[in-house]
């Protein structure tokens, strides 16, 4: 069965901007799903663009991103 991308990924692009944080954090797919309390591959599923998230997923990965931007802040200073 092929999937197609949700409306969302092409009308409001989240989840490839979380995708590229993820990845300048040196995050990987199963630490976001695993704090978030969800599987990799539904996380995965996320970043492609093939299913949509709560808002409240969104926003745990939202302070989980910018918790590990500030600690990678604060160490390079």
């Amino acid at each position: 069965m092929y999937l197609k991308p949700t409306a969302q990924s092409e009308s409001f692009p989240n989840n490839k901007r979380i995708r590229v944080l993820r990845r300048q954090l040196e995050l990987s797919q199963l630490d976001v799903a695993l704090h978030v309390g969800i599987s990799q591959s539904q996380y995965s599923l996320f970043e492609q663009g093939y299913v949509r998230f709560s808002p409240e997923i969104i926003q745990e990965i939202d302070e989980l991103l910018n918790s590990a931007c500030c600690r990678e802040n604060n160490n390079g200073q």
